[in-house]
């Protein structure tokens, strides 16, 4: 807990901005993810080629069928970063198989998913104020209330019940 507020009193100091938006702090815990070394990263071509440093026929190149930039994101954190804990794992692979399983689910679930804005870079860069652009600004006329994307979850949260 100190090491938080000490970290919250860093930012704030050389941020020079409020942190009012951050309301948890979670600790990345090396113990749960498989240290991998640039060179084993490298070798195994997980994300980019060792030729070109490109990502055709690369693991995430193989893998990535997301629907979104944050899904993509999420997919390469998790390549990068292999879970060790084996409740984890197979909590994701159940997530996958129920997915797998349910073709109405998995359609539901890509539709709503190809309707949501970029969350992660549209709060980013809100919170930080580097934004100009009026589409871009979280703001009554974008809320979760009036958005696409929330008409969206409920549809698909109403389609499996």
């Amino acid at each position: 807990m100190l090491h938080q507020i000490g970290l919250l009193e860093y930012i704030k100091q050389t941020q020079k901005i409020e942190m009012e938006h951050l309301n948890v702090i979670k600790i990345y815990n090396i113990t749960k993810y498989m240290a991998l070394d640039i060179s084993a990263r490298r070798n195994l071509e997980l994300t980019e080629r060792m030729r070109d440093k490109g990502k055709r026929g690369t693991l995430l190149w193989v893998l990535d069928k997301t629907s979104t930039s944050m899904g993509g994101r999420m997919l390469r954190r998790w390549i990068n970063d292999p879970l060790i804990d084996i409740n984890e794992i197979n909590g994701r692979l159940d997530a996958v198989k129920e997915l797998k399983s349910n073709m109405m689910l998995r359609g539901d679930t890509i539709d709503c998913l190809k309707k949501i804005f970029d969350i992660e870079r549209i709060a980013r860069k809100n919170f930080l104020w580097k934004c100009k652009c009026k589409r871009y600004v979280i703001s009554k006329k974008f809320s979760i209330k009036t958005s696409r994307a929330k008409n969206c979850f409920i549809k698909c949260k109403n389609s499996n019940a």
